[in-house]
Parts: structure tokens; C-alpha cells; sequence
């Protein structure tokens, strides 16, 4: 997507325009999905712990950080890190 798309981009009239609203579509995806796919978390700890809404959310939070943190670092840092032998 993001090596392709660009040079599609560049052979077309207004590509550059087009390039920008396309990208700024794409994150605007992602960050919903995001938050729909954080909300099912959060509702799971308020409605199994009995956490507040702030509170689920702040642990939600972190969850995420904590995992996507260690995840995107497994491919430098800790990459000799493994679990049941993966």
C-alpha cells in the first residue's frame, strides 16, 4: 500500500491531493477501528471486574501500550525474546 499506491498517485491529475486525502482516509480507518476493537476490552472490565468507565479505559490502555509495545519491539530490541518456542 504504501509503495504502490504513491506511484499510482503520481500519474494522475490532482495526484498529490488525492495522495494526501486517500492517507489522511486510511489513518482516519484505522483509528476507529482501533477504538472499536479497545471498546470490547473495556467493556469486558467493567462488566466482569466492575471497574468504572475511566478505569476500564486507563487499563485498556495500558494493555495495549504494554502488548503493542513488546510486539513492535520483538522485531529489534527483543528480538530474542521467545514464547512457547516462537
Amino acid at each position: 500500500m504504501f509503495i504502490t499506491i504513491p506511484k499510482v498517485f503520481a500519474n494522475m491529475g490532482f495526484g498529490t491531493g488525492a495522495r494526501i486525502l486517500f492517507f489522511l482516509l486510511a489513518l482516519l480507518a484505522a483509528v476507529t477501528s482501533a477504538i472499536s476493537l479497545a471498546e470490547s476490552g473495556v467493556s469486558t472490565f467493567e462488566d466482569q471486574l466492575g471497574f468504572g468507565r475511566h478505569k476500564s479505559t486507563l487499563l485498556m490502555g495500558a494493555v495495549i501500550i504494554l502488548f503493542g509495545s513488546a510486539s513492535a519491539l520483538g522485531f529489534g530490541v527483543l528480538d530474542f525474546v521467545t514464547l512457547l518456542g516462537m
